[in-house]
């Protein structure tokens, strides 16, 4: 494993690079460049050692460095991974402003989503962005993960994650599986801190008993119901689906777990909508990696 590390700012190079001197055990590469003027230098860096698998994290100041005739030559790097950090509490406080040239970030979705307000306008941007990300690096596949500010009841940025195989979205998956608790339970403590500060009181219980949210509870939700009418409507159009295909088109909305899906076709099933193919006998419902199939009923 080797590492190319990209730092602008030259104060905060120098400090980076100091780290990267007390490295011994990997080869790590820190560069004092705008990421954006050397995407020649990062593919050369890439293709200089043969087999590589570049892992691409693009954690940017602002949105400006994400626009796709800037990026798309690392995107299309084959074979690869990446991972993009979308600053939308940025994007949409500046979308309305057309001095803003939002659209080398957006494309032709830019009017649309200014006729869009609050929430709605926030999580279609991402979807957005993230289908430029998945065309221009021909990805199979985009997961998106919200992260919230710590003192408020809104979402700070997005990480947003492209992989041309399906073993990337059950990583993600299982990722986003501690991600989301342990941001939940560090926000809690966060309120906590505040209201003993406030009050000066301590209490009895938990800080997870007084937490308040309630953003990302609306954002899962609706993501359920994206993801079980996505589901619905492969399933109606066509003969049958692979259990495979159908696991991972649903993983892919953030916030969607196993269980939710395994709900849904349990539910189906017992009403007598939905059949599994090719399972074994006894088998209660359908597995990945063992060419099982969904057969919606027909009434």
């Amino acid at each position: 494993m080797r590492c190319l590390l990209i730092e602008k700012d030259s104060q905060s190079f120098r400090k980076l690079k100091g780290f990267c001197d007390t490295i011994n055990d990997l080869e790590v590469t820190p560069e004092n460049w705008d990421f954006t003027a050397h995407t020649g230098d990062i593919i050369h860096f890439v293709k200089s050692r043969n087999k590589s698998f570049p892992f691409i994290f693009i954690d940017p100041k602002g949105w400006k460095p994400l626009a796709d005739d800037l990026i798309n030559p690392i995107l299309k790097l084959e074979p690869s991974e990446v991972l993009i950090n979308l600053m939308t509490s940025w994007v949409t406080r500046f979308l309305s402003d057309e001095s803003k040239h939002f659209e080398r970030l957006l494309g032709p979705d830019l009017p649309r989503l200014r006729l869009l307000q609050g929430q709605e306008q926030e999580e279609e941007l991402v979807r957005c962005y993230a289908a430029k990300v998945a065309r221009a690096g021909n990805f199979n596949y985009t997961c998106t993960l919200p992260v919230m500010k710590a003192d408020q009841d809104a979402f700070h940025f997005y990480m947003i994650y492209a992989t041309r195989h399906p073993r990337g979205v059950e990583v993600f998956k299982e990722t986003e599986r501690f991600v989301i608790p342990f941001m939940h339970e560090t926000r809690a403590n966060a309120q906590e801190r505040r209201r003993l500060a406030q009050s000066g009181q301590l209490s009895f219980l938990s800080a997870e008993a007084h937490y308040r949210e309630h953003r990302f509870t609306e954002f899962q939700l609706r993501n359920l119901a994206m993801a079980k009418n996505q589901l619905l409507a492969m399933l109606q159009n066509a003969d049958q689906v692979p259990y495979d295909e159908a696991w991972y088109t649903v993983m892919q909305h953030s916030a969607v777990t196993d269980r939710d899906l395994k709900d849904w076709l349990a539910d189906w099933k017992s009403s007598g909508s939905l059949t599994f193919g090719n399972v074994e006998p006894g088998q209660r419902l359908p597995r990945k990696g063992a060419d099982q199939y969904l057969k919606w009923v027909k009434k």
